[in-house]
């Protein structure tokens, strides 16, 4: 059975979650962001900037930058409103303080307004600088459209959901450029960004301009017709996780696209005659996850999940190996959930779990566990299962492997891995020496004894293999996968493209060679750790320090949104110093 400690935060991103675990211990530090309501308004309209603070009892804003051309208001008492997580079965309260600033155009243009310097916790941050256009007229609704598809309305925290952005103009303009102005890009308070897998190779690709600076892949799809005419279509999607509870707003955005002007200047270029067409700003319901109904066994799946299964092979001896690899497929939060531990389970009890392999593939959450058979009697591996909460059924479920037939032939003279005694009632173990009484003088052996003797050193090597396999066999995954977390942890970082995939390396290394499972690195320090009774004091002093500093700026990199890695090299020398300490 699963631990009755179940963590609602097991469902967001391992760097998210570290940052939060981390911030009880207040260690973490507060996420600021800024946001515009729209990054495109009218000249004469007005624009609010809405900067806000999570995790931090007490904050301020120290300055407003001045922007020639922009009127910012002074910022006024915030407002505050406090959520509550649940980490490891415990409850922590946190708080957010937000202000709204109005930001009025006083001519039309592009404007850029720096990062604002704001105050919390004693310590001093910086937001993103922000851009925003001012136009004489938004005129464009009929020559182009902007749509979101499908938008979400209610869902559950920890639940995936998807941002599905089309756009386009009428195929009859000359269009040299189209740029998008979506101000919550890159800073979505409340949200882990998911990666999006690989690009699909089948149709055409085209370059975009977010918020004047990032440059994103938009598909192109093929025409439509609306009232008579034909659009060209682009689409830009994006995958999402609720981190929390509450109400989760877009702010509005804006689809720019241009076409030459004929007025030309002086030196005969053609001006740029400029549309816009406004997306109106979406609010989304984000619910807590029910508790009533809530099974014991829930490790924190949301979504509507499948289960299959397959093995290596199906007929062994006792004592042998069995791979049997479980997938989870659907749409649901298939990264960030525990996986069931058969070593827990009492259908699981005729087995050994040597270890487990865990991948997240995307679209697939793959486990292989290596299991051992300790009786001839067993007849199949039985179902493996995994409550999950679908948000669609709105219910707790349970969905199962398929039980699988196996034979286990039981090895020569034995009845099992238990079965120790041996005819004088004495427990075969290895290490152990049985004396007896010198007797006469032996006898030469005849070449009978010699031939027994002869066919038994394979016996007793048999004998000695699946005794040390039961005591913990060093060539067995765990141990391989323990040896080999150095190596894996180099070419992880190789093919890590941001903090975020950096952490998970990183808590990979750190279970591999603890034997810990990948949770309980999370938000856990490692100064703490090393005076615990189970880090047995072995890890040198600074460096478990310089690992925890190490793990906050992972953690800060990939909570404020940026997720910038950092320096790889810099992640190997604390990782080699901690081996060299005895991790």
């Amino acid at each position: 059975m699963s631990s009755i400690r179940v963590s609602i935060m097991r469902l967001i991103a391992p760097a998210l979650l570290a940052s939060l675990a981390a911030a009880t211990q207040a260690q973490s530090r507060p996420k600021v962001s800024a946001l515009l309501s729209s990054g495109v308004v009218k000249f004469g309209a007005t624009a609010q900037l809405n900067v806000e603070v999570e995790g931090a009892r007490s904050a301020r804003i120290l300055a407003v930058p001045e922007v020639d051309g922009l009127k910012i208001s002074p910022p006024g008492r915030p407002s505050s409103s406090q959520f509550v997580q649940i980490i490891n079965g415990r409850q922590f309260r946190r708080s957010t303080l937000s202000w709204s600033l109005s930001v009025r155009p006083t001519r039309t243009g592009d404007f850029t307004i720096p990062p604002l310097r704001v105050a919390a916790d004693g310590r001093e941050y910086t937001t993103t600088e922000l851009v925003l256009t001012v136009v004489k007229d938004m005129r464009g609704e009929r020559l182009g459209y902007f749509e979101i598809v499908d938008p979400p309305t209610r869902i559950y925290e920890g639940q995936p959901f998807t941002i599905d952005l089309r756009m386009g103009w009428d195929l009859e303009l000359p269009i040299s450029r189209a740029n998008l102005f979506l101000p919550w890009w890159g800073q979505l308070p409340g949200t882990l960004k998911l990666s999006q897998g690989p690009r699909n190779p089948a149709g055409n690709w085209l370059e975009l301009t977010v918020n004047r600076r990032t440059k994103v892949q938009v598909q192109e799809l093929a025409p439509i017709t609306r009232a008579g005419r034909e659009f060209a279509v682009l689409r830009l999607r994006r995958r999402y996780l609720a981190s929390r509870p509450g109400t989760l707003e877009l702010p509005a955005s804006t689809f720019e696209f241009a076409q030459r002007g004929g007025q030309r200047d002086i030196f005969g270029n053609s001006n740029l005659e400029r549309y816009y067409v406004d997306l109106p700003g979406i609010r989304i319901d984000v619910r807590p996850v029910p508790e009533a109904g809530r099974p014991l066994e829930w490790t924190g799946a949301v979504g509507a999940l499948e289960a299959s299964r397959r093995i290596d092979r199906r007929d062994v001896d006792v004592g042998d190996s069995i791979k049997l690899t479980v997938s989870w497929t659907g749409d649901g939060n298939l990264e960030f959930f525990d996986p069931p531990e058969p070593a827990r389970l009492d259908a699981f009890a005729g087995f050994r779990v040597l270890g487990t392999e865990d991948e997240y593939r995307g679209e697939e959450r793959r486990v292989t566990y290596d299991l051992v058979p300790v009786s001839p009697e067993l007849t199949e591996i039985p179902p493996l299962p995994l409550w999950t909460f679908d948000p669609v059924l709105e219910a707790y479920r349970k969905i199962e492997t398929e039980p699988v037939p196996i034979r286990v032939r039981a090895l020569e003279g034995s009845e099992g891995l238990d079965d120790e005694e041996d005819r004088g009632g004495l427990a075969l173990d290895i290490r152990d020496v049985k004396t007896r009484p010198a007797g006469p003088p032996l006898r030469r052996p005849g070449a009978r004894w010699v031939a027994m003797a002869l066919l038994g050193v394979p016996a007793l090597w048999l004998l000695a293999r699946i005794l040390v396999r039961r005591r913990g066999d060093p060539a067995a995954p765990v141990e391989r996968r323990r040896r080999a977390a150095r190596r894996r942890l180099a070419r992880d970082l190789k093919r890590s493209a941001n903090a975020g995939e950096q952490t998970r390396a990183l808590v990979r290394f750190l279970s591999a060679r603890t034997r810990d499972p990948d949770q309980a690195w999370l938000g856990r320090s490692h100064a703490e750790w090393r005076e615990g009774d189970e880090g047995r004091a072995v890890l040198d002093k600074e460096a478990a320090h310089e690992m925890d500093a190490l793990r906050a700026d992972l953690d800060e990199s990939s909570y404020a949104g940026t997720d910038a890695a950092v320096d790889s090299g810099r992640i190997l020398r604390t990782a080699d110093r901690l081996l060299r300490g005895g991790l």
